[in-house]
């Protein structure tokens, strides 16, 4: 059937009751539209700035990308894409998918739960299924799950209660805090460089596998951890046990253990440089794609007869959904670069220290007498002193290994000998 629709202005609220499945999307024209398989099935009203839908069947909604979307029901599954303005929802009697939308507030879902990229907050009082959560901009809430519950990336705290297993992929930030309680087991993987406070206050076992951390065994609650500074807090809570691991970092990065801190420097500005070099060469293509899709359709809206100010109109449209597709793009680059300098900020702390402890052991080998601490059998030759490794000799190890001349393996094993360690 022909769709059913009414102007509006860029930020109208829409209210949705659907008694089959909702599949609800943004759009740039400044009009709510809704269509079903049966011409008799929907109902749409405008009373002011608020629009009513109403569909006794399956239904599908276009509504301005500022659109405030209000869900009193939904009978079957529903999909809700593409819009920044915010989303709330009473009920829904099946599966919900979330992806590329505005902070979000969900009452009853009684399906599973899908969720990509939120722009904000996303809010869950009460889930019958199970959830898998990827990029949240934003803090997690998540009163009640009755089924399992997996994190990819979520910006900002959390709060989460799991009848379920947990299983979380996040790099923790500064300041926030992650409060999770599971009926079943919690698996927690965080980069190796990650800084939390750690608590697992109940749990069947905690098993810890990080660098660093001489906890190889499992362990009884409470337990408590410290790694890196504690910058975040994390609080668990298991029935089950509770697995902390490191996890494969998104981007590449090579550790040298016993490099200088003027060498790492120099390494951390071109890594930084490179990505700004990155950022801006995407900026300017979003610009030139922008340019060019403004472009074409001023071309094809000349053709088509239109007056100059239905095409000025167009063209603004136009241009704001490309500046919003371009903010979206800048701030993830925004927030990829923030967790690179945390990381290399930590390794640089690592680094500092191990050196500190390998200097130690020099000045202490450089001062003790030969067979110190072994008896040397009469007419046995006593060993000199071996000579601390020198900065160049490091340096020419480290830019054969930056090379990939060498593997890491073997520059520690060349270090090894320089120092006189045995292998």
């Amino acid at each position: 059937m022909d769709k059913l629709f009414v102007t509006t202005s860029e930020n109208p609220k829409v209210v949705v009751e659907v008694h089959g499945d909702l599949r609800l999307k943004g759009s740039d024209e400044l009009e709510v539209a809704a269509k079903s398989s049966d011409p008799n099935a929907v109902t749409l009203e405008q009373d002011g700035d608020t629009v009513y839908i109403r569909c006794t069947s399956d239904c599908n909604v276009r509504v301005p990308r500022q659109a405030q979307v209000q869900v009193n029901e939904v009978q079957g599954d529903a999909v809700f894409k593409a819009f920044d303005g915010a989303l709330q929802v009473h009920l829904i009697h099946g599966n919900v998918d979330l992806r590329s939308i505005g902070p979000a507030s969900l009452e009853t879902i009684q399906g599973n739960l899908g969720v990509k990229n939120i722009t904000g907050d996303l809010n869950v009082q009460r889930l019958e299924g199970n959830m898998v959560i990827r990029d949240v901009q934003g803090a997690l809430d998540a009163k009640e799950v009755h089924g399992n519950l997996q994190i990819f990336d979520v910006d900002g705290a959390i709060n989460a209660n799991v009848h379920g297993n947990v299983s979380l992929s996040l790099d923790p930030s500064p300041g926030e805090d992650y409060n999770i309680t599971a009926h079943g087991n919690i698996t927690c993987n965080v980069p190796e460089d990650a800084s939390i406070e750690l608590v697992v206050s109940k749990a069947a076992r905690v098993m810890v596998n990080l660098p660093d951390v001489h906890n190889g065994k499992s362990t009884k609650t409470p337990y408590q951890l410290t790694i890196g500074e504690g910058d975040a807090r994390m609080n668990l809570s298991a029935g089950g046990n509770v697995v902390i691991s490191g996890q494969v970092p998104d981007f590449e990065m090579p550790d040298f253990d016993m490099e200088f801190e003027s060498t790492f420097e120099g390494m951390g500005e071109a890594i930084g440089q490179q990505i700004e070099q990155q950022i801006e060469a995407q900026m300017r293509m979003l610009e030139e794609q922008l340019n060019t899709q403004i472009s074409n359709i001023t071309m094809n809206l000349g053709a088509a007869g239109l007056s100059p100010e239905q095409m000025e109109r167009i063209q603004q449209r136009a241009r704001e959904a490309s500046e919003r597709a371009s903010a979206r793009a800048e701030e993830k680059m925004r927030r990829a670069q923030e967790r690179l300098e945390r990381r290399m900020a930590a390794t640089q702390q690592r680094i500092q220290q191990k050196v500190r402890v390998a200097e130690a052991h020099s000045r202490h080998r450089e001062h003790r007498p030969a067979g110190f601490g072994w008896p040397v059998a009469p007419g046995e030759p006593v060993s000199p002193v071996q000579d601390p490794v020198s900065d160049e000799e490091r340096l020419t190890v480290l830019r054969l290994l930056e090379q990939k001349v060498i593997t890491l393996e073997e520059a520690e094993a060349l270090l090894a000998a320089l120092e006189g360690k045995e292998g």
